[in-house]
């Protein structure tokens, strides 16, 4: 199958945000397979498509973590603006 083509100047299209309800179904699907359970082709695909984006966002926070970290030096001190989001 040949490469597609893609003028330097047009973006590959990307997928958007994951949401939460997206990643519950991920949560469930991920626990039916640690148990054996079967899963269907459409679960594997959503595995599949948000996989990717799910391990970069990961890895990104535990970056931002480690600078945390090594700024102060202790976490516990740390007030994360989204957690008080709701307060």
């Amino acid at each position: 199958m040949p490469e597609p083509h893609t003028a330097p100047d047009i973006p590959l299209a990307q997928a958007g945000p994951i949401s939460d309800e997206a990643l519950r179904q991920i949560q469930i699907i991920g626990a039916q397979l640690q148990s054996g359970s079967n899963i269907t082709e459409a679960e594997v695909l959503l595995l599949v498509q948000c996989s990717g984006p799910i391990a970069e966002e990961c890895l990104k926070r535990r970056q931002a973590m480690r600078v945390v970290h090594d700024c102060t030096g202790d976490l516990s001190n740390v007030t994360f603006l989204e957690d008080r989001r709701d307060v």
